[in-house]
């Protein structure tokens, strides 16, 4: 009878370890939105729109064909990856992101408008399959100074759910920190 027991204790334990260590991991996520960044007020322009990817895994991902799917559309090249806790800005308009920011890790541009008062954004597989879903808003609980103030809204909580406003901030800088994190 002690036996049993202990095979059983044994087997638990070992389900439960491997059901944790097989656990899907957050590794990939949309980890900043300049969904309405401030406004030339001569020419009303939002160029600098962009949505931010950050790989968490100390390896790479294999984005081709991915594709956004909702808010926007854009799909990634065949065989781009995203290095290991490395950023990916998809832009409305590349060349002006690189150029007001100074940075080279930028793809687009996109199709559509992010939306100034928030939407669902999707990212899905080159199988069609939803990978990341966010759901931003500009009112409260949300962080309301992304809209329209030149803030962008920063993923503070990577071990949070992207769905929760809990898990959202407004960047710390003006222009938000597109290719790196928010200081």
């Amino acid at each position: 009878m002690i036996d049993q027991r202990r095979w059983y204790c044994l087997w638990v334990v070992v389900c439960a370890l491997v059901l944790w260590s097989a656990r899907p991991s957050l590794a990939l996520v949309i980890s900043e939105i300049m969904y309405h960044p401030a406004e030339d007020p001569l020419t009303q322009d939002e160029t600098l729109e962009f949505i931010e990817l950050y790989n968490e895994r100390p390896v790479s991902e294999e984005l081709g064909k991915w594709a956004f799917t909702n808010g926007i559309e854009y799909t990634f090249e065949p065989n781009t990856l995203l290095g290991p806790r490395q950023y990916l800005v998809i832009a409305y308009d590349p060349n002006a992101i690189k150029a007001t920011y100074g940075i080279t890790n930028v793809v687009g541009p996109f199709t559509g408008r992010l939306d100034n008062d928030g939407e669902r954004i999707d990212l899905s597989n080159a199988s069609g399959g939803i990978v990341l879903t966010v759901r931003y808003n500009d009112t409260d609980p949300w962080p309301t100074s992304p809209d329209g103030t030149g803030h962008s809204l920063i993923f503070t909580k990577l071990s949070g759910a992207p769905e929760e406003a809990s898990s959202w901030s407004a960047s710390t800088t003006i222009d938000g920190s597109p290719g790196k994190a928010d200081p």
